[in-house]
């Protein structure tokens, strides 16, 4: 039998720009030696990580993840939700446990074909973080007591899930990847030295400074940037807390456990660390405030017109887009211009008195103050609709 199962296919030596890398770096391995049941050796192993590290995406990856990141956007805040955006302060190495040929492993998600942190491991991590806290004497007796009763709330105990939903860590744009080695000098005592019998006949398993480095090849996230999401659980028990600050609160140490535990493995060197960045949440949000200033705004210009409703022409079609600022100057000009007939220009004109009245803008004395009337717009624009009430 041709090991493996596909060697007759017709492959690419690397993954194809349009492919999907995860399905290629787990199912598509093909650098067994020949003759030596499934043997690989250690440049093999090197130059697969190597290869999947030099993958380049096409360019449609990048619109597909901000559309990725946007329904998972929709997805949290629909479920009362809040997100965090996050990115890598030094290499993050994910699924490193997962079986593999090369023997050291990586979570490709399963569809985007792109390194992830699956939503246990977020979860997994804020619980390792407040049960970190719970037990540290370094904090105060209230801060220790809330850790606990969090981790508690949040994360559940046993038959009980906890209070919160977590989801997948995505990237929001496509990560760079990169080929690393650890250089592992006791390798056979970590991974044997529990069933040593005869230290005398088995020195190759014993700890001692004669051992040679052995370099271990894995493939690492370099740098990227990662959506975090956090829900209410539906259902479950708040008392007095509100959900919405408990999923803030929640965020909040999460971008704790983060920057100072770090995520997936070798934390204990400094892999896995986080700190605030990216760009897509702030940029969401910036243009959310500018479409709820803009409705606002629209609002306020719809109700204001809504006082000159009743005219023909519609006085919505004869002043335009015009501001609220502008709104009377423009009326007046049109009035002048003879845009409506006699009897409903002087009924437009008592409707901008009670408007302008409305807005502040009426100067009851304007008659006694007509030599201002270059100086002070409101006189002028108060003399110029009395004008037209008397005709």
């Amino acid at each position: 039998m041709t090991a493996p199962l596909y060697g007759g296919l017709s492959r690419p030596s690397s993954c194809p720009a349009a492919g999907n890398p995860g399905l290629w770096y787990t199912r598509f391995f093909d650098r067994y030696l020949e003759g030596r049941d499934w043997a690989v050796d250690e440049t093999s192993k090197r130059g697969w990580i190597e290869s999947a590290a030099r993958h380049r995406p096409d360019g449609a990856l990048d619109a597909t993840l901000q559309a990725v990141a946007r329904r998972r956007i929709g997805l949290v805040r629909a479920c009362g939700g809040d997100l965090a955006e996050l990115r890598t302060s030094w290499r993050f190495v994910t699924g490193l446990g997962l079986p593999h040929p090369v023997e050291n492993g990586f979570a490709w998600h399963p569809t985007l074909g792109l390194p992830y942190l699956p939503a246990t491991g977020v979860k997994g991590l804020l619980a390792a973080w407040l049960w970190t806290l719970s037990r540290d004497d370094d904090q105060t007796d209230s801060v220790k007591e809330e850790a606990k009763e969090r981790l508690r709330a949040w994360c559940g105990v046993q038959d009980d899930a906890g209070s919160l939903i977590f989801f997948d860590a995505l990237p929001t744009a496509p990560p760079a990847l990169a080929a690393d080695v650890m250089t592992a000098h006791m390798g056979q005592w970590y991974a044997e030295g529990g069933g040593i019998t005869d230290p005398d006949r088995e020195p190759q398993k014993v700890p001692a400074d004669w051992h040679s480095p052995v370099p271990v090849p894995f493939l690492v996230v370099e740098r990227g940037t990662f959506l975090f999401g956090i829900a209410p659980r539906p259902g479950a028990d708040w008392g007095e807390r509100k959900p919405a600050s408990e999923v803030a609160a929640a965020l909040g140490a999460l971008g704790e456990a983060l920057a100072f535990l770090g995520a997936g493995a070798k934390t204990a060197v400094g892999y896995g660390r986080f700190e605030p960045g990216g760009s897509l949440l702030g940029a969401l949000r910036e243009a959310e405030a500018d479409a709820a200033q803009a409705r606002a705004q629209a609002d306020r210009r719809a109700a204001q017109l809504a006082h000159f409703d009743g005219f023909d022409p519609p006085v919505v079609e004869v002043v335009g887009d015009a501001d609220l600022g502008g709104l009377a100057s423009r009326l007046l000009a049109a009035m002048e211009r003879g845009d409506w007939p006699q009897d409903s220009r002087r009924r437009l004109a008592a409707r901008l008195r009670d408007w302008l009245a409305e807005r502040g803008e009426w100067v009851e004395d304007a008659r006694s103050k007509t030599g201002k009337a270059t100086k002070d717009k409101k006189i002028k624009k108060t003399l110029e609709v009395m004008k037209w009430l008397e005709r």
